[in-house]
């Protein structure tokens, strides 16, 4: 008779086949790392060749000379034998953009150091530098962290003396004195060492991949004999081969993802150029029904359709994709250029406050009227002076339903000014209309905005008096007032009809 096991027993196994599996997983890369977007901040360098530091090797330093030009960018224009004809007519339209826009496909784990003690090797990491270079830290020619104490026999004594790492180690020749550059050393800033990156990437057991080397004494000898090992050609070898799109098993995948990408990008930026034409003129983007063919749609979708008949790939988008319904992906509707607006908006804006910032001192505006849906809207404007002394008013933003007491305005007022960054200490002007509610001297709009700065003159709107004194001047005499009147409406329908 079989015994059967407790629940405690299950739960422990249970647990330990949970373990085992995370561990599996932990050590299992990631199919998401070949989908992201590497670091900006990353140092992009060419891929330098590596061919003079294998002149004793024909077979691997042509190898290698076909995966980079000498100028240390990818060759393109040769062929490969291990590519079909046919494969090659399609990948060769595309690969030059796919080669441009590789590094979105890295991982942001990769390490953002230029110092070679401080990269963390690992599959993303190779991916990067193969395809992007590494620094060699040269630039400043600070090598002051290599110092090393070193000793000499002189007449008979030991001295001691210090050696630094210096250029003449990347600078040499080659045996036939055709000068070249050791391009795969890279220095590090943090230790003063100087590490071979294609070793350090691909696991050679050397010093030159480990700790680093910086025995500058014996440096030439050394570096020369490095550069001429099996274990190096092999490393160059294996990051020459890497760094090659083509080579990579995933290349289809990329391709795809790079065409998909590139496709969407075109019609965005089409897209983005109608929007910004209509919305810098202030015309409506929306229409009756908004579908391709209608006569009733409004200007975004007018205006697309005019581009189509000049450009072919609009026209095959808008065929294919057009007047689909929800569901469907085709950034043509009004969802996308209503995001568009949004951002151009919030770009503007920031433009304005940076304006403010730069001149420091400004004067508001406020006034609310209601809009076509009948909403209260306060409105908010700007004046201050540009850097070359041009005075510009700018309209900042609206609020709906910021109410009619002064109390719920200076809310509303403050409320915009702290949300941008600007001080209300730098307010030198206030200017509304004759209300109560805006000019009154104890409990109004002017005398909370100079509760807060003091320095906040409140002028009255020049407009806005002249009418009210030519209102009422004109209402004392009725004949007067309808002359006025009368004249007025003349003036209009003759100048604004």
């Amino acid at each position: 008779m079989v015994k059967k096991h407790s629940g405690a027993f299950y739960r422990q196994k249970k647990k330990e086949n949970a373990s085992e599996t995370a561990k599996v997983l932990a050590k299992t890369p990631k199919l998401y790392n070949y989908f992201q977007q590497n670091p900006p901040n990353l140092t992009r360098e060419n891929v330098q060749n590596d061919n003079h530091s294998l002149s004793n090797d024909n077979a691997v330093s042509q190898h290698c000379s076909s995966a980079h030009s000498p100028d240390g960018s990818s060759d393109l224009n040769k062929d490969d034998d291990c590519i079909s004809q046919p494969e090659k007519t399609e990948v060769n339209e595309q690969k030059i953009e796919l080669l441009r826009t590789i590094n979105s496909t890295f991982d942001n784990t990769v390490t953002s150091e230029d110092d070679p003690t401080l990269w963390i090797v690992n599959e993303t990491t190779k991916d990067y530098f193969s395809f992007n270079g590494f620094n060699q830290n040269l630039e400043n020619n600070d090598f002051s962290k290599s110092k090393r104490l070193s000793t000499k026999r002189m007449r008979g004594a030991q001295r001691s003396y210090y050696r630094y790492f210096s250029l003449k180690f990347i600078k040499t020749k080659l045996i036939n004195n055709e000068p070249f550059n050791r391009t795969f050393l890279v220095y590090s800033n943090s230790t003063g060492n100087v590490y071979c990156a294609p070793c350090r990437l691909f696991g050679s057991k050397s010093v030159f991949a480990t700790v680093g080397f910086s025995n500058w004494k014996k440096g030439e000898e050394k570096i020369s004999q490095h550069e001429n090992s099996i274990s190096h050609k092999s490393c160059v070898l294996k990051m020459s081969q890497r760094g090659s799109v083509l080579e990579r098993i995933d290349k289809q995948l990329i391709l795809q993802v790079e065409t998909e990408k590139m496709y969407w990008e075109k019609v965005l930026t089409r897209v983005a150029a109608v929007v910004k034409s209509l919305s810098s003129r202030g015309l409506p983007l929306r229409g009756h029904d908004d579908k391709f063919g209608s006569t009733h749609s409004g200007n975004f979708i007018m205006s697309l359709e005019l581009i189509a008949e000049f450009d072919p790939f609009l026209s095959n988008h808008i065929a294919q994709y057009a007047n689909k319904g929800k569901g469907s992906t085709s950034y043509l509707s009004f969802a996308t250029f209503e995001q568009f607006v949004y951002i151009m908006a919030e770009k503007v804006k920031e433009t304005i406050v940076n304006e403010i910032k730069d001149a420091k001192y400004f004067s508001i505006v406020v006034d609310s009227t209601p809009d076509i849906s009948h909403t209260d809207q306060l409105s908010l404007i700007f004046r201050y002076v540009k850097k070359n002394g041009e005075p510009v008013e700018r309209f900042l933003q609206f609020f709906a339903n910021a109410g009619h007491k002064s109390e719920d305005m200076a809310d509303a007022i403050f409320m915009a000014l702290g949300a941008n960054d600007l001080n209300i200490k730098n307010c030198r002007g206030q200017s509304y209309d004759n209300a109560s509610n805006m000019s009154g001297m104890y409990s109004g709009l002017q005398a909370r905005i100079k509760e807060a700065c003091i320095h906040a003159v409140y002028i009255p709107c020049a407009a806005h008096s002249l009418n009210l004194v030519g209102e009422c001047a004109a209402s004392c005499c009725t004949q007067t007032y309808e002359i006025v009147l009368h004249s007025m409406k003349n003036w209009v329908k003759k100048n604004l009809v």
